[in-house]
């Protein structure tokens, strides 16, 4: 058992969930404003520790409660309810005495986005909403903590790349070393960020947007193949991190074989049982599944629709917090879905709204890889006796394009003394046991443009393993 790699999840969930979770069904555009003084909503603490914390929305006073009723947790401060979606939401009469009492209290768990709080009532249901009240501004302590930090293989063999988010334009940093109690290594961070002007449309450029904050980046080594090492992140002035552990990479090695746990199109649930965007309530039993077999793992490999975001900037921060135990690690290595990249005339093969108007932005940034630029979202990497391939099914793979000629490439250049096997993923699969062919990027039409178009690049290589999501 040269490879053995782990499939924990791969599984459709646009058929099961579609375009109509709670928040898509939420009509922002129609939300009015009428004050109603009777009603109270007030929070069991106004500040909140760490990168996620527990608080309890109390509200009362309401005439006549009724089914459309309903708490929203909103980034603050709101110029215009009319214009932002809440980042969560919750009926009302989830309080179980509320029809009867016109009062409840409802538990939220909140992650720390950079960004106050305001919680507000809405009655009316979510065609239509009427916000009647609000609560008090609640805060992290420290909203520019370093948060969200994840590992990935670099170009080079005997390197680590380390990324994180954070608060504030000020200089971040990594420590690291071989002891945990003496971190003398240090590597100062580069930070970028983005505006809602560099996405391409709705609902992440307008209702969907929030600050993401700070993005760091840096690149440790050389490290020694298969030493522990012990590493924190952030800065005197916001703090740092918990204090991580990761196995340094070994590279190329024909006598390793290599352990990976792969997956796709998994999103992040919430632990509160409130509504999101496109909630994957099965995420965090993923995340467990996975955190269960990391101490025998080398690398994660997950093979795109990461977060389900899909415009709604807060479900970044969510899946980030989702899985940091996973992340700090171990690599997470990432591969682009329709659900990061596709909206219309932004570059991607297909023509349709699939990102929410992110068009690839808010996943690269995010998530360096070792591919050549920003949006060519396709890479390779030996890790033992296995060299990776990964491929974006987002953008033109026919011939002539950029990524056909990588593709070509790299496979032909694969030494099989070095690496015996080769592993070939993508989002979308070439084969596919469907009968769609609705659309030119239904399950069937894709299937057969890879078949044309790369599969003749597998067969030249004798391929091994072709893994692919959905």
């Amino acid at each position: 058992q040269m490879l053995r790699a782990l499939l924990l999840s791969i599984v459709f969930f646009q058929h099961i969930f579609g375009h109509e979770s709670p928040l898509s069904l939420l009509r922002v555009e129609n939300i009015v404003v009428k004050r109603d003084s009777d009603v109270i909503v007030s929070v069991s603490n106004q500040v909140l520790q760490g990168a996620a914390d527990w608080l309890t929305v109390t509200f009362s006073g309401v005439v006549h409660p009724a089914r459309g009723d309903w708490i929203g947790a909103y980034a603050s401060p709101v110029e215009n309810y009319a214009t932002k979606a809440p980042t969560r939401y919750q009926w009302a009469d989830a309080s179980p005495d509320f029809y009867t009492s016109g009062s409840g209290s409802i538990r939220f768990h909140l992650i720390n986005i950079r960004s106050d709080f305001i919680f507000a009532f809405l009655r009316n249901g979510t065609d239509y909403p009427i916000l009647v009240a609000t609560s008090e501004v609640v805060r992290f302590s420290n909203p520019n903590a370093p948060s969200q930090g994840r590992l990935a293989l670099h170009t080079l063999p005997n390197y680590m790349r380390v990324m994180w988010h954070g608060g504030g334009n000020v200089s971040n940093m990594i420590s690291y070393g071989t002891n945990k109690f003496a971190l003398n290594q240090y590597v100062i961070a580069l930070h970028s960020t983005y505006t809602a002007d560099d996405l391409c449309g709705s609902p992440a450029t307008d209702i969907g947007w929030l600050d993401p904050g700070m993005i760091h980046d840096a690149v440790i080594g050389p490290l020694i193949p298969g030493q522990r090492y012990y590493y924190r992140y952030g800065s005197d002035v916001h703090g740092w991190s918990d204090i991580y552990n990761f196995t340094a990479p070994i590279g190329a090695d024909p006598n390793r074989g290599v352990k990976v746990i792969a997956f796709g199109d998994m999103g992040r649930g919430n632990l509160d049982g409130t509504m999101e965007h496109w909630e994957m309530p099965a995420a965090i039993d993923t995340a467990a599944g996975i955190l269960q077999h990391l101490d025998d793992t080398d690398l994660v490999l997950h093979i795109g629709d990461v977060s389900y975001a899909v415009g709604y900037a807060a479900d970044w921060d969510q899946f980030g917090w989702q899985m940091l135990p996973i992340s700090t690690r171990v690599p997470y290595m990432t591969g682009i879905g329709n659900h990061e990249r596709d909206f219309p005339n932004s570059g991607s093969l297909f023509n349709k709204t699939d990102s929410g108007g992110e068009c690839g932005v808010p996943y690269n940034r995010r998530f360096h890889m070792p591919q050549t630029s920003n949006d060519s979202s396709w890479y390779s990497f030996d890790y033992g006796n296995v060299h990776f391939v990964v491929m974006s099914t987002e953008h033109s793979f026919h011939p002539g394009s950029l990524q056909h000629e990588f593709l070509s490439k790299d496979l032909a250049s694969v030494k099989r003394d070095v690496t015996p096997f080769v592993v070939f993923t993508g989002h979308r699969p070439m084969y596919v046991d469907s009968t769609d062919n609705t659309s030119y990027d239904a399950d069937t039409e894709v299937m057969h443009m890879m078949i044309q178009d790369v599969e003749p690049l597998l067969a030249k290589v004798q391929l091994e393993f072709n893994m692919n999501s959905t």
